[in-house]
């Protein structure tokens, strides 16, 4: 699939953050910048998650989503117990374990038949990448830097948060898919 297909047809996708990613973004003041430039979705579980950062001066600071997703800015999303268990019958259970919950459910969602090219998985969890690589999902997430480069958002970020590492953690994942159920 060439490049200008890809990010039309992300274009339309609705973006769920990881409670890294949400953190982060608000570390560097860019929450409210990223959420207006996009659909925005975070799992029930990940807002569970995200209740504080610590700012520039190191002061602890609370999170608060419950404005933005009462004036439907953010959608909480929630895979279902059927979601769940056919992720866990194509993973093996140790490395499935591993993963954080949160991320499992949004993992689960996006696998789901029914919602498979709904959104795209934003995060920097090196299993969590790793994961939709094994279950070929590669074009279903986006690293925060190319998310902030779509949306004409210039920052530095961390080396995790780079298409490059998220390319590299999904092809040791779709390397690791023979060690699985599936």
């Amino acid at each position: 699939m060439d490049l200008l297909k890809l990010m039309r047809s992300n274009q339309k996708k609705k973006i769920i953050f990881d409670a890294n990613v949400i953190i982060d973004l608000h570390n560097l003041e860019l929450w409210s910048q990223v959420i207006h430039g996009c659909d925005a979705a975070i799992g029930s579980v990940i807002h569970g998650e995200t209740r504080f950062y610590i700012d520039k001066k190191g002061n602890k600071k609370p999170i608060n989503l419950a404005k933005q997703i009462a004036e439907k800015k953010i959608e909480i999303v929630c895979a279902s117990l059927k979601d769940i268990a056919a992720l866990s019958a194509l993973l093996n259970d140790f490395f499935l374990d591993s993963i954080d919950a949160g991320e499992q459910e949004i993992i689960a969602l996006i696998h789901s038949s029914q919602r498979k090219n709904e959104f795209l998985f934003c995060t920097a969890d090196k299993l969590a990448i790793e994961c939709l690589g094994i279950l070929g999902l590669r074009y279903q997430g986006i690293s925060l830097e190319e998310l902030l480069q779509k949306l004409h958002i210039p920052t530095k970020l961390r080396l995790s948060y780079s298409k490059q590492a998220f390319e590299k953690m999904l092809c040791e994942g779709f390397q690791e898919a023979h060690l699985h159920k599936n």
